[in-house]
């Protein structure tokens, strides 16, 4: 749901710049993950508020959603689709259909598991996802430049707040002459 409201509602960050969007710099990160993970290099790559892997998740759950309602409405209303599409093609929706919901059973069981719960990095499990929170060292690991931009804004609303405290200096009141 929070997924679905930051791209498509949120109005605050025009679409083409919100930070879930897959980039070029998601690929470039997934293959300096990949040597980090064969031993070819020493640390992870510096990843901002999602990281390649999370946007690969999501990105599944806005494929698997699309292919599942498309294919899965013309079998909902498979009297009314026979009236449009011959019975063939409801065969090969309903094979689609099916197909996709094995591939989203196996990303989930493999994948997705792997990355949330079962990493040894995180086992038995992370538990964001249950109260929002996330640790420093976490942050530090895999979200570096996304805790660099949250301590500039506090750095940035502090010294606001410093400036906003400091009494402005009184008119001078004396009278004219001597």
């Amino acid at each position: 749901v929070h997924i679905v409201y930051y791209v498509f509602i949120d109005r605050r960050v025009p679409f083409y710049k919100r930070a879930v969007l897959p980039r070029l710099q998601d690929l470039r990160d997934l293959l300096q993950h990949q040597r980090y993970n064969l031993g070819l290099r020493r640390d992870l790559p510096r990843m901002g508020r999602y990281t390649w892997f999370e946007k690969f998740d999501y990105i599944g759950v806005i494929w698997g959603i699309g292919v599942m309602s498309l294919t899965g409405l013309p079998m909902l209303f498979i009297n009314q689709a026979l009236n449009f599409v011959p019975l063939s093609w409801l065969q090969t929706l309903w094979a689609a259909h099916s197909e996709e919901a094995m591939l989203a059973t196996m990303f989930l069981l493999v994948i997705h598991m792997y990355h949330v719960h079962f990493s040894p990095e995180r086992f038995p499990m992370s538990l964001t996802w249950w109260n929002g929170r996330i640790s420093r060292e976490d942050m530090e690991k895999y979200h570096p430049l996304e805790l660099e931009e949250l301590k500039r804004r506090e750095q940035e609303a502090a010294k606001a707040a410093a400036e906003a405290a400091q009494p402005t200096a009184a008119p001078d009141r004396r009278p004219d002459g001597p």
